[in-house]
C-alpha cells in the first residue's frame, strides 16, 4: 500500500532555493533629477558687478572671457580649450574675478546650462552610470559662452587719469552740498553697523538728500556704481563710507587705498593691466585666415587675369604658410 503523504509535509521538506527572487529582475536604471534654471532675475546684479569689477582690473569687455579663461589649456593638444566645462567656469569666476563659489555657480549655471523642453535643467550625475558630476558633463562651446556672456555685460569705458580727474570734478561739484548729510542718512539706517548698504538704499538715500540719481547723465551712473564696487564686496553690500569719501574737494582716487578687486602682483604692488597674448583669440580656427597686403593683390590679380590661377608654386607655398601661422595662433 503506497502511503500518500500530507502536501503540508512536502512543502515543509522541500530544499531551499539557491536563488533569490529577485535575481532575475533588471536593475532599475536610476531616476533622473531635474532643477530650474537659474533665471536672470537673479544673476542681473552680479553681471553688473562683473562690469565694474574688470573695470577696476581694466580689461576691455571684449577680453572678458580671455581673462577669466586665461592660462587654460586642452592637455592633449596644448592649445586653448574649444570647449568649457560648468566646473571649469565655476573655478575660474572663483579664481580669476573673486567671486564667492555661490555667486560663481549661479552665474556660470546661467551661462552654459540649457534647459529642456518644458524649461529644467537635467541633473546629469543622475542620467546615468558616466562617472561624472553635474559639473564636470555639462558643457559650452567656448564661442557660444562668448556671444552669451558679453550680451549680459553692459558696455563699459576703461577709465584712465584724465577721465576719472573730470569725472570726479563733476560729481565733486554736484554732491558738496550734500555729501555730509548724504553720509549721515546712510549710518543712521545701518542699524547693525555693518557700515555697507545694498544700493537700491544708497538711490533712495541720495533723493532723501536733494540728489537725485535718475536724473544723472548714464556716464554719471556708471561711474558712481564704479566707484562703489571698488571698496565693496557685492552691489547688495556697498561700503558706503568708502564711498561718500570719493566726493571730498581733495579727494585722489589714484592717492586711494587700493581697490579689492585690483590685480595685485607678488609684490603687493599693482600688477600690469592684463594684455591678452597672440594665441588667446577667441576660436581663431572659426575665422577666415589673415590676408597680408602681397595675398589680398594677389587675389586681385587672379581675379582679372584668370590664366595666372593655374596651380602656381609660390601660392602654394604661401598658402601653407599662412595654415601653419594660423595653427600657431590658435
Amino acid at each position: 500500500m503506497i502511503e500518500v503523504q500530507n502536501l503540508e509535509e512536502v512543502e515543509e521538506e522541500a530544499e531551499p532555493s539557491d536563488y533569490e527572487e529577485d535575481a532575475f529582475e533588471a536593475e532599475a536604471p536610476p531616476e533622473k533629477v531635474y532643477a530650474a534654471p537659474v533665471p536672470l532675475a537673479d544673476v542681473k546684479a552680479h553681471f553688473t558687478e562683473l562690469g565694474a569689477i574688470l573695470q577696476v582690473k581694466q580689461i576691455k569687455k571684449g577680453d572678458a572671457l580671455k581673462y577669466i579663461l586665461h592660462g587654460l589649456r586642452d592637455p592633449e593638444t596644448s592649445k586653448k580649450i574649444k570647449k568649457v566645462t560648468l566646473e571649469t567656469l565655476e573655478r575660474q569666476f572663483v579664481d580669476r574675478i573673486g567671486f564667492a563659489k555661490e555667486v560663481s555657480s549661479k552665474l556660470s549655471k546661467f551661462l552654459i546650462e540649457t534647459p529642456n523642453e518644458e524649461g529644467k535643467i537635467l541633473q546629469m550625475d543622475s542620467g546615468g552610470p558616466t562617472g561624472q558630476t553635474h559639473g564636470q558633463a555639462v558643457i559650452a562651446r567656448r564661442k557660444d559662452l562668448q556671444g552669451k556672456l558679453l550680451s549680459n555685460i553692459r558696455d563699459y569705458t576703461l577709465y584712465n587719469g584724465l577721465a576719472i580727474t573730470s569725472m570726479l570734478s563733476r560729481l565733486q561739484s554736484l554732491f558738496e552740498d550734500h555729501r555730509t548729510e548724504l553720509l549721515t542718512e546712510l549710518e543712521d539706517a545701518d542699524y547693525d553697523e555693518l557700515g555697507t548698504a545694498p544700493l537700491e538704499d544708497i538711490w533712495k538715500a541720495m533723493k532723501l538728500v536733494g540728489l537725485y540719481p535718475d536724473s544723472l547723465d548714464e556716464e554719471l551712473r556708471d561711474f558712481l556704481v564704479f566707484l562703489m564696487m571698488r571698496h565693496s564686496k557685492a552691489l547688495s553690500a556697498v561700503a558706503y563710507a568708502d564711498f561718500c569719501k570719493t566726493f571730498e574737494e581733495d579727494y585722489n582716487l589714484l592717492e586711494d587705498k587700493k581697490s579689492i578687486w585690483e590685480n595685485i602682483g607678488e609684490d603687493g604692488e599693482p600688477a600690469q593691466p592684463y594684455e591678452p597674448s597672440s594665441d588667446e583669440g577667441e576660436l581663431e580656427s572659426d575665422k577666415e585666415p589673415p590676408k597680408f597686403p602681397e595675398e589680398e593683390t594677389q587675389d586681385a590679380n587672379q581675379q582679372q587675369s584668370p590664366a595666372r590661377s593655374g596651380g602656381n608654386v609660390e601660392d602654394l607655398e604661401q598658402n601653407e604658410l599662412l595654415e601653419k601661422v594660423d595653427e600657431i595662433l590658435m
